[in-house]
């Protein structure tokens, strides 16, 4: 992906302005969650309907935060997440109607990039939003595929299914807001309380029509701070660097 000159600067200008980061946070989060799963109905006669049940699920998380004396920080999450829920699929093809009743169950791992903006200058609070990127590490389901139409034995036939979900259900990306409060235990670390709300950009349904999904959860977590330059520290010099080195080569291959 070639990013444009304009986009350039802007992007060496926000990576300057956090190179003087001089303290991160390393961390892990346990909390619980729920969400709402929503099919779609697409063309063709197709079919997706799904509901989440045994709420409350697990989630858990690691990241590492910065803190700087500006507005906003650079962080990252690792992020696990259990989901559980019924899905019904439906399509019809020329007068014979297939479909599946299944309970799912998936195991979700996200990496997102959730940078945060202090709410005061002072202020122990932060706003959190980013994106997400989900992948699916394990799964299963069960449940009953069935047909029924006249050319159907009988008219109605079903089967017995039970495996992986992967041929279904796989990652998504995820649009997450949120707040985070920091709790001073002493001068090295500090609980962490992160409300949230994320949403789906991407269906985790492979096939049409597709699913939405809303997941709401608060995780708690410990992080211990360290003294010294953030990642954000080491990229900036590293885009510094590299645009030293083409503008060195751009001058020497000049006549």
């Amino acid at each position: 992906m070639r990013i444009s000159a304009p986009w350039s600067v802007v992007l060496l200008a926000w990576l300057i302005s956090h190179a003087v980061s001089a303290q991160f946070d390393v961390g892990a989060a346990v909390g619980v969650f729920d969400h709402r799963i929503d099919g779609k109905s697409g063309k063709d006669d197709h079919q997706a309907m799904h509901e989440a049940y045994g709420a409350p699920f697990p989630t858990a998380s690691l990241y590492y935060r910065e803190q700087r004396e500006g507005p906003t920080n650079l962080a990252f999450e690792l992020a696990y997440s259990r989901k559980e829920f019924s899905a019904v699929f439906q399509e019809q093809d020329l007068g014979r109607t297939n479909g599946k009743d299944l309970d799912v169950r998936l195991d979700m791992l996200h990496v997102g990039v959730i940078p945060e903006v202090k709410l005061g200058t002072m202020s122990k609070a932060v706003v959190r939003f980013g994106l997400q990127v989900g992948f699916l590490l394990n799964s299963r389901m069960r449940g009953w595929e069935w047909s029924s139409g006249p050319d159907v034995p009988g008219g109605y036939q079903r089967n017995w299914t039970e495996g992986s979900a992967k041929g279904d259900f796989g990652g998504d990306v995820r649009a997450l807001f949120g707040f985070g409060f920091q709790i001073p235990v002493n001068e090295r670390s500090i609980v962490t309380v992160d409300p949230y709300l994320s949403g789906s950009v991407t269906s985790m349904l492979k096939d049409a029509p597709g699913s939405r999904s809303t997941e709401w959860g608060l995780r708690i977590g410990y992080a211990i701070s360290f003294n010294g330059n953030g990642l954000s520290h080491h990229f900036s010099r590293f885009v510094q660097y590299a645009g030293s080195e083409r503008q060195e080569k751009h001058e020497k291959d000049t006549p």
